[in-house]
Protein backbone atom coordinates (compact mmCIF):
# COMPACT_ATOMS: atom_id res chain seq x y z
CA UNK A 1 0.00 0.00 0.00
CA UNK A 2 2.84 2.42 0.82
CA UNK A 3 4.35 1.93 -2.66
CA UNK A 4 1.18 3.11 -4.37
CA UNK A 5 0.17 5.68 -1.78
CA UNK A 6 1.69 8.00 0.73
CA UNK A 7 4.06 7.20 3.59
CA UNK A 8 4.13 9.27 6.75
CA UNK A 9 7.60 8.81 8.26
CA UNK A 10 7.39 11.46 10.98
CA UNK A 11 4.45 12.18 13.24
CA UNK A 12 3.79 14.66 16.02
CA UNK A 13 1.04 14.71 18.64
CA UNK A 14 -1.05 17.87 18.48
CA UNK A 15 -1.48 17.96 22.27
CA UNK A 16 0.26 16.65 25.36
CA UNK A 17 -2.78 14.74 26.65
CA UNK A 18 -4.84 11.98 25.03
CA UNK A 19 -8.31 13.34 24.18
CA UNK A 20 -7.27 16.69 22.67
CA UNK A 21 -4.61 14.90 20.64
CA UNK A 22 -7.25 12.49 19.24
CA UNK A 23 -9.49 15.48 18.44
CA UNK A 24 -6.64 17.04 16.46
CA UNK A 25 -6.04 13.80 14.57
CA UNK A 26 -9.73 13.36 13.68
CA UNK A 27 -10.29 16.95 12.52
CA UNK A 28 -6.89 18.05 11.23
CA UNK A 29 -7.25 21.13 13.43
CA UNK A 30 -5.28 22.24 16.45
CA UNK A 31 -7.13 20.97 19.55
CA UNK A 32 -7.24 24.53 20.89
CA UNK A 33 -9.70 25.29 18.10
CA UNK A 34 -12.01 22.30 18.45
CA UNK A 35 -11.77 20.50 21.78
CA UNK A 36 -11.59 21.11 25.52
CA UNK A 37 -12.10 18.78 28.42
CA UNK A 38 -15.14 19.71 30.50
CA UNK A 39 -13.99 21.63 33.57
CA UNK A 40 -14.64 18.89 36.19
CA UNK A 41 -12.73 16.28 34.14
CA UNK A 42 -9.96 18.75 33.40
CA UNK A 43 -9.57 19.46 37.10
CA UNK A 44 -9.56 15.73 37.84
CA UNK A 45 -6.91 14.86 35.24
CA UNK A 46 -4.69 17.93 35.24
CA UNK A 47 -3.67 20.65 37.64
CA UNK A 48 -5.05 23.96 36.38
CA UNK A 49 -1.91 25.65 37.64
CA UNK A 50 0.16 23.28 35.49
CA UNK A 51 -1.62 24.70 32.43
CA UNK A 52 -1.47 28.33 33.60
CA UNK A 53 -5.26 28.56 33.82
CA UNK A 54 -7.00 30.37 36.64
CA UNK A 55 -9.88 28.51 38.31
CA UNK A 56 -12.38 31.19 37.26
CA UNK A 57 -11.54 30.71 33.57
CA UNK A 58 -13.25 27.30 33.44
CA UNK A 59 -16.76 27.35 34.92
CA UNK A 60 -17.84 24.09 36.58
CA UNK A 61 -20.61 23.51 34.03
CA UNK A 62 -18.34 23.90 30.99
CA UNK A 63 -19.24 21.23 28.44
CA UNK A 64 -16.88 21.60 25.49
CA UNK A 65 -16.39 18.23 23.90
CA UNK A 66 -15.61 17.65 20.24
CA UNK A 67 -18.41 19.31 18.29
CA UNK A 68 -20.52 17.11 16.03
CA UNK A 69 -20.60 20.03 13.56
CA UNK A 70 -16.92 19.59 12.63
CA UNK A 71 -15.88 17.63 9.54
CA UNK A 72 -13.75 14.63 10.53
CA UNK A 73 -11.39 12.38 8.58
CA UNK A 74 -13.73 9.36 8.88
CA UNK A 75 -16.57 11.42 7.36
CA UNK A 76 -14.30 12.47 4.50
CA UNK A 77 -13.15 8.88 3.94
CA UNK A 78 -16.78 7.68 3.85
CA UNK A 79 -17.60 10.29 1.19
CA UNK A 80 -14.87 8.71 -0.94
CA UNK A 81 -16.30 5.21 -0.49
CA UNK A 82 -14.07 3.90 2.30
CA UNK A 83 -15.39 1.89 5.24
CA UNK A 84 -14.25 3.30 8.58
CA UNK A 85 -13.70 1.71 11.97
CA UNK A 86 -12.61 2.70 15.44
CA UNK A 87 -11.34 0.42 18.21
CA UNK A 88 -10.27 1.49 21.71
CA UNK A 89 -10.54 4.66 23.74
CA UNK A 90 -13.01 7.32 22.70
CA UNK A 91 -13.26 9.98 25.43
CA UNK A 92 -14.15 12.77 22.98
CA UNK A 93 -17.80 13.41 23.73
CA UNK A 94 -18.39 12.78 27.42
CA UNK A 95 -20.70 10.39 29.19
CA UNK A 96 -24.25 10.61 30.45
CA UNK A 97 -26.56 8.13 32.20
CA UNK A 98 -26.92 6.15 28.94
CA UNK A 99 -23.20 5.84 28.21
CA UNK A 100 -21.27 7.85 25.62
CA UNK A 101 -23.07 11.12 24.74
CA UNK A 102 -22.13 11.06 21.05
CA UNK A 103 -20.50 7.85 19.92
CA UNK A 104 -17.89 7.57 17.18
CA UNK A 105 -20.70 6.80 14.69
CA UNK A 106 -21.76 10.45 14.98
CA UNK A 107 -18.29 11.46 13.73
CA UNK A 108 -18.21 9.15 10.70
CA UNK A 109 -17.14 5.71 11.93
CA UNK A 110 -19.04 2.71 10.48
CA UNK A 111 -17.77 0.05 12.88
CA UNK A 112 -17.03 0.78 16.54
CA UNK A 113 -15.63 -1.29 19.38
CA UNK A 114 -15.35 0.76 22.59
CA UNK A 115 -16.65 0.73 26.12
CA UNK A 116 -19.80 2.80 26.37
CA UNK A 117 -20.45 1.99 30.02
CA UNK A 118 -17.12 2.94 31.56
CA UNK A 119 -15.65 6.40 31.99
CA UNK A 120 -12.03 7.48 32.17
CA UNK A 121 -11.61 6.35 35.76
CA UNK A 122 -11.89 2.60 35.48
CA UNK A 123 -12.86 -0.62 33.80
CA UNK A 124 -11.83 -2.20 30.54
CA UNK A 125 -11.61 -0.13 27.37
CA UNK A 126 -13.32 -3.01 25.61
CA UNK A 127 -16.12 -3.76 28.11
CA UNK A 128 -18.41 -5.68 27.61
CA UNK A 129 -16.48 -7.42 24.82
CA UNK A 130 -13.41 -8.50 26.84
Amino acid sequence: MAQSGMRFTTAYASATVCSPSRAGLLTGQAPQRNYRLPAPAFRMVHSLKEWGIANNELPEDTDCHLSTDLVTLPQTFKQQGYATGMIGKWHLSGYDENGVKHGPEKYGFDEVLISEQVGIAGGSYFHPYV
